[in-house]
């Protein structure tokens, strides 16, 4: 799937209001996009570069991230549920607000995330850099 095509299938998601379901998204480049309130459910990404892009309000469920690098993306008030990052980059990723439930992030870099006031329940960061990350006011909770 082409860069084009991915944000023309998330602009009709959104204005039809519907989920983007078990879709394989590899090697898509975007920058400075806008792509906001829409659900992707049981969808994979590799090898992305979606970076300095607006996906606020965006839901994931039951979505795996391979080889990303989603930096200065702003997800603030996304939702992720069932989620798994593995070998991605997300430097300066901005997580406000964000809902997070059963994720891994793992062998990642979240250097300078800022998940401040961000919900995160049964998270797991497992050999991830999380240097100058912000946890400021975040509510973490393993049960």
């Amino acid at each position: 799937m082409e860069e084009e095509e991915f944000v023309t299938l998330v602009r009709w998601s959104y204005e039809e209001n519907r989920d983007i379901q078990c879709k394989k998204f590899e090697g898509i480049e975007l920058s400075k996009e806008v792509l906001e309130m829409v659900e992707f459910e049981n969808c994979e990404f590799h090898h992305c570069k979606i970076m300095d892009c607006n996906m606020e309000k965006l839901k994931f469920s039951e979505c795996q991230f391979y080889n990303c690098d989603f930096s200065n993306t702003c997800f603030e008030r996304a939702i992720f549920v069932k989620c798994k990052w593995d070998n991605c980059k997300c430097i300066g990723g901005n997580f406000v607000e964000s809902r997070w439930y059963e994720v891994v992030v793992q062998n990642s870099l979240f250097q300078y995330a800022n998940f401040s006031n961000a919900f995160l329940e049964k998270t797991t960061f497992l050999e991830t850099i999380l240097k100058n990350a912000s946890f400021q006011e975040a509510i973490l909770k393993v049960l």
